[in-house]
């Protein structure tokens, strides 16, 4: 019995593993059947990166200083620089969607809802971003996030303290899912045993971060300025930008969210919805991070599987029409945004990918509630 499981779980990560790297091979095809390329020259950020690559300690200044893990992998691989960011992040990638399906399946999920996750998280229009940008660092930083979330949903704290001081060197949003660890252990232990295992988890990447902080950053902008530097960028880029930016890394998955909210029987989701999108707030208003919809993706472990709820339960109605309706309603609005402002390059990203993300929803969305209606009916029909 034992080796036909073994054999099976062989099987299936097998036939994960092919599904996984179909859609990211899918997602370059298909991109360059419309773009001469698909993959973008380094700037911003994604340029600093890649000037470390070459040197990793040098003084690039802002906070990319100190995330050294990934322009090191590309300065020990023994190919060119930029086919390296490639490497690395693409392999970082495909082991993302191969962990997320089991993830997936760990919150008790069946396989129809891990694959509907999977292709949620791949074809995200932040995640189709991030792949493009290949020499930002964010995709390995999704990886490390999701590890951590399934070190915690496993109760493995050797994993999660190992994955917090790895993840630390590649970008210090890891240090986000501290809250969640703490109150997770708190909801099953007493406050002096959760506040316990909290601090030994946290104590080694913290003392890490804070060593990068001191050596390799320059001196922090006092919070004072920071928070008003922040808020008068929010100010100058007004809010339908600020809106657009929050509604486009999960699209209407944020309308399945509200609507699955009451229907949620996890305590580890129950647990993270709250804290993470307490966590994303303050790290977006008080601690300086603009990039809306890359800092609000880091929510994904939780947003992706509460919509995936609407496999499980029937929807009344009025709350399936009202999904259908607000989504098509953002879509017709996000394309007449666009079709009148400048188009750059992340302007024509967000109308193509975003739109497509949310054709997905609505197709998963009708998938689920054919599912349902047809579990329904069996129910009712004479055995």
């Amino acid at each position: 019995m034992t080796m036909l499981q073994d054999e099976r779980r062989h099987n299936e990560l097998i036939v994960v593993s092919l599904f996984v790297f179909g859609i990211i091979l899918s997602i370059l095809l298909i991109s360059l059947a419309f773009n001469d390329h698909f993959f973008l020259a380094p700037k911003d950020d994604a340029e600093k990166y890649y000037r470390m690559s070459y040197d990793v300690f040098e003084k690039v200044g802002g906070n990319q200083q100190g995330r050294i893990l990934v322009p090191l992998l590309v300065y020990l691989l023994p190919i060119d620089h930029y086919a390296g960011f490639g490497a690395v992040n693409l392999i970082s990638l495909f082991l993302l969607g191969i962990l997320f399906y089991y993830y997936i399946k760990k919150l008790n999920f069946g396989r129809i809802e891990a694959v509907a996750g999977v292709l949620l998280l791949l074809l995200s229009p932040t995640m189709i971003y991030t792949t493009r940008n290949i020499c930002l660092v964010d995709i390995p930083s999704f990886l490390f996030i999701l590890i951590a979330f399934y070190a915690m949903l496993i109760r493995n704290e050797k994993l999660y303290l190992i994955i917090l001081i790895i993840g630390v060197l590649n970008k210090e949003t890891i240090l986000l899912t501290l809250p969640v660890y703490f109150f997770y252990r708190l909801s099953n232990s007493n406050a002096i045993t959760a506040f316990k295992s909290t601090t030994i988890v946290a104590i080694p990447a913290l003392i890490l971060f804070a060593a990068m902080k001191i050596f390799l950053q320059p001196p922090p902008v006092p919070a004072e300025s920071l928070i008003k530097a922040v808020f008068a960028y929010y100010k100058s880029v007004g809010p339908l930008y600020l809106i657009s930016q929050t509604y486009m890394p999960f699209g209407s998955l944020w309308l399945l969210n509200i609507a699955n909210l009451k229907q949620i029987d996890n305590l580890f989701l129950k647990v993270s919805i709250y804290i993470m999108t307490l966590v994303v707030l303050i790290e977006t208003t008080l601690l300086g991070g603009t990039d809306v919809f890359r800092i609000i993706f880091i929510l994904f472990p939780i947003i992706i599987p509460i919509s995936l709820y609407s496999f499980k339960i029937k929807y009344p109605s009025i709350i399936t029409y009202s999904i259908f309706f607000v989504t098509i309603l953002f879509m017709i609005v996000s394309v007449i945004y666009i079709r009148h402002s400048v188009l750059t390059e992340v302007g024509t990203f967000s109308a193509y990918y975003s739109n497509l993300f949310q054709i997905l929803v609505l197709t998963i969305l009708v998938a689920s509630q054919l599912k349902n209606r047809d579990r329904s009916f069996k129910m009712l029909t004479p055995q």
